[in-house]
């Protein structure tokens, strides 16, 4: 386990958008609208690159040493970070955020597509009103088969 893991773990724990890493300075979250909350003792110079390397991908041919900036991305124990490694005067500064959510989770799969080989469930209790055999139109219930449920009216004729 990298030792800014847990750092990295309260990034996410306290929804901030970004964590800095800065010689003489502590490491530091930054959210929206609240002040900067230090989390650390001040880091010395010598101390911020390695901690960037224990995070490099293994294999990686990201250079956190040279001048330029370099950047790459990390699968925290916590979450998918973005960091960004630029050198000043005094050293490295570091910057970690939170990777793009849609970048780190797969898209949401399609629902599956209904079956449209059978006419559709009607629900428990409803009831199906009669047709007409000859022209296939909705009759209205006869009035004894709304009093009387399950009872249908016959009429004789004699």
């Amino acid at each position: 386990m990298a030792r800014l893991d847990r750092v990295i773990q309260a990034l996410f724990e306290r929804k901030a958008q970004a964590l800095q890493l800065a010689p003489g300075k502590p490491a530091t979250l930054h959210a929206d609208g609240a002040a900067p909350q230090a989390l650390t003792q001040p880091l010395q110079a010598a101390h911020v690159l390695p901690f960037v390397r224990e995070l490099l991908p293994a294999g990686s041919t990201v250079a956190v040493d040279g001048p330029a900036p370099a950047s790459f991305t990390y699968d925290a124990p916590a979450g998918r970070v973005d960091i960004a490694v630029t050198h000043e005067a005094d050293g490295a500064h570091v910057h970690i955020r939170p990777a793009a959510a849609a970048a780190a989770a797969p898209p949401p799969a399609a629902p599956p597509a209904p079956d449209r080989s059978r006419p559709p469930r009607r629900p428990p209790g409803s009831r199906r009103r009669p047709r007409d055999r000859r022209s296939g139109a909705s009759r209205a219930p006869s009035p004894s088969a709304t009093r009387w449920p399950g009872r249908t009216s016959t009429s004789c004729s004699a």
